[in-house]
């Protein structure tokens, strides 16, 4: 969620809607990526896990539900107006420390400076995004640097999906090479403008644009979700390239299909709260 909160505060879009926004897309892509695994799992003849019993799967959820709960404190709080996102963190943050520590028996006394120290740390890294979005974005609209981009691109081509695909490709490009938050502080500012004289409303272009990042950091050569993934599973990258490809294709599909139907990222939101 933390580059949703930096893309929406950067191009001043509601964090609670592109939380929304999010929803669709994310069960789409998780459907389709599921497909492609059965698929690939049955041409391979790879062997099944045995299947969770009913009373297996409510044990599950009977000892998940407490730490749910911090879901529901988040969006609920958000979208029904009672907390801002600050203050929806601030109320999570009190409740996961009450459950970890007196339910759960996790959380232990001694752990807490270390905690407070690495959340600290965490959030110097955001402010600091935060700033200097702020300052990138200002400096860019003082020079006059989007529409300058903008008349270059429209100099290109007028076609609305050709000018999204561009997008796109490009914010892939960079996610290959960089971070989340430096791609977000300095193509936003950019492209969003482009975005909106093309009709594309903020929640579109914002899911749109943590989708990109999200298949960028699973691609070579940082890919840090696939490095990750590669040590989870003690294999090495090149043994699993040939099959993730599939993955990726799949997720650019997915890609694909909600930059040409918008309605899939913003039907929930404008349901919701009435927005675009």
């Amino acid at each position: 969620s933390i580059p949703m909160i930096i893309l929406g505060i950067t191009g001043s879009i509601s964090i609670g809607g592109l939380f929304l926004g999010g929803v669709f897309p994310g069960i789409l892509m998780g459907l389709a990526l599921m497909v492609t695994s059965s698929l690939f799992a049955k041409k391979r003849n790879l062997p099944s896990e045995v299947r969770a019993t009913w009373t297996e799967r409510r044990h599950a959820f009977t000892d998940s539900i407490l730490a749910l709960m911090t879901m529901v404190i988040i969006m609920g709080g958000i979208l029904s107006g009672v907390f801002t996102a600050t203050e929806a963190s601030v109320v999570a943050a009190f409740y996961s420390f009450i459950v970890g520590r007196f339910v759960y028996g996790e959380l232990k006394w001694s752990a807490i400076p270390e905690i407070l120290v690495k959340t600290g740390i965490t959030t110097g890294v955001v402010v600091l995004c935060i700033a200097t979005a702020s300052s990138f974005g200002w400096i860019l609209a003082a020079e006059q640097i989007p529409d300058k981009i903008a008349k270059a691109v429209f100099a290109l081509s007028e076609n609305r999906l050709v000018i999204l695909f561009l997008m796109n490709a490009l914010m892939l490009f960079m996610g290959t090479f960089l971070d989340i938050s430096p791609i977000i502080i300095i193509l936003v500012p950019i492209l969003f403008p482009i975005a909106r004289q093309l009709g594309v409303t903020p929640i579109h272009f914002g899911i749109m644009t943590i989708v990109n990042m999200a298949i960028g950091q699973c691609t070579p050569p940082v890919g840090i979700s696939l490095f990750v993934a590669t040590g989870i599973a003690k294999a090495k990258l090149g043994e699993i390239l040939g099959a993730y490809m599939k993955y990726l294709l799949t997720m650019i599909v997915v890609l694909a299909i909600i930059t040409i139907f918008p309605q899939i990222i913003t039907f929930l939101p404008h349901m919701v709260m009435g927005l675009k």
